[in-house]
């Protein structure tokens, strides 16, 4: 019987890594298949089947690569590594027949929104969803610090994916030098109180940098299933978020509900075809959510709520390839195993095969 086949893109990313590592428990069940624009990446090796892409940003030449590529590999899952490649890969798999390849990301339609964090937040409020006040324009950035003071979040509007360039700004100082950088949007800081004495100790012209912020997710490390995805995000997958419970997993539901019938959607692509958004955000003390980011992908901490019992990358695979549906339940069992990530050798005329024919074969690895 021929097994589920998985594409994978930028499996040189932090996230594809991650997805990888996910699918260890029920590797033998499914054919990976892995793209990336560089021939040593170490996560093609773990593939059934790698091939070499031109870079996202020759988009002609990659839209036809990846044509060519499904074409020759008749995929039944399409799973995105980057955040940059949402809106070509919409384009590539969304008009398909259903009985072509879903691909796990909002229709072309949609796609934009989540590479603006400014379009997000204003989608996120024009559809009654909870997302924090979020500013652009300067005059909206002096309401915002008004009405949050400080801390607040700069993050580049377009961009800034892996917290690359995202800051926290604690003085009026590294606002400023904000604002006059241009590009960034600003967001109230909706983390825990006492790291304001250990911002306070930094002194830098545009703030910390985000990504060195690691305290932030300690408060929320018991983020799995059985806290209902307490504080960092949540994957919600049709059909599937009705089953978890709590104010994040709800908020993912509305969103794919809103998602659904928005406007930039209408007579898109797939149809109803179902697709995942992953929520990124904190629980208030209320017990409210509310959410900072949206995605259209697995993110970097996805195998972190795997080791906490939500394999996320487990369940897409239950819901949308029915030949694995009979796959164990990623939440229903009382302890995980995880497998962290693992770099380590490969043939020596691995990386040469790739670079010269464009593809490798998990049976290279024989001689």
């Amino acid at each position: 019987m021929k097994k589920p086949s998985i594409l994978i893109t930028s499996v040189g990313s932090r996230a594809a890594e991650g997805i990888l590592a996910c699918l260890a428990p029920v590797r033998d069940r499914i054919r990976v298949i892995a793209t990336n624009s560089v021939a040593d990446a170490p996560g093609l090796y773990d593939a059934d089947v790698a091939y070499l892409v031109p870079p996202t940003a020759h988009e002609v030449a990659f839209a036809q690569r990846m044509t060519e590529i499904a074409g020759l590999e008749a995929p039944d899952l399409v799973v995105n590594g980057r955040d940059e490649e949402v809106v070509m890969l919409a384009h590539l798999f969304a008009h398909e027949p259903l009985d072509q390849p879903v691909f796990l990301g909002p229709r072309p339609g949609l796609a934009p929104i989540f590479n603006d964090k400014y379009q997000t937040a204003a989608f996120a409020r024009e559809h009654g969803l909870p997302f924090v006040a979020t500013a652009f324009a300067e005059a909206e950035v002096r309401l915002l610090l008004a009405t949050s003071g400080l801390p607040v979040v700069a993050k580049p509007r377009a961009g800034g994916h892996a917290s690359r360039d995202v800051y926290v700004l604690t003085t009026p100082e590294q606002v400023e030098a904000a604002l006059q950088h241009g590009g960034f949007v600003f967001q109230a800081f909706v983390g825990e109180g006492r790291l304001g004495d250990s911002f306070r100790s930094w002194n830098t012209r545009l703030g910390i940098p985000w990504m060195w912020n690691p305290p932030q997710l300690v408060p929320h490390a018991g983020c799995g299933h059985r806290s209902q995805w307490r504080g960092g995000g949540g994957m919600c997958v049709e059909g599937r978020a009705r089953r978890q419970r709590g104010a994040a997993p709800a908020t993912a539901r509305h969103a794919r509900s809103a998602c659904a019938g928005a406007s930039p959607c209408a007579g898109s692509g797939r149809g109803g075809a179902p697709w995942a958004v992953n929520i990124q955000g904190v629980v208030l003390p209320d017990g409210s959510f509310v959410a900072f980011e949206w995605n259209a992908r697995f993110v970097g901490s996805t195998p972190g709520y795997a080791l906490l019992g939500q394999n996320q990358v487990v369940a897409a695979l239950r819901h949308f390839l029915p030949a694995l549906s009979d796959l164990p339940d990623p939440a229903s069992s009382r302890a995980t195993v995880f497998r962290p990530l693992v770099f380590r050798g490969v043939p020596n005329d691995a990386i040469e095969l790739l670079r010269e024919n464009g593809q490798w074969q998990l049976e290279a690895r024989v001689r």
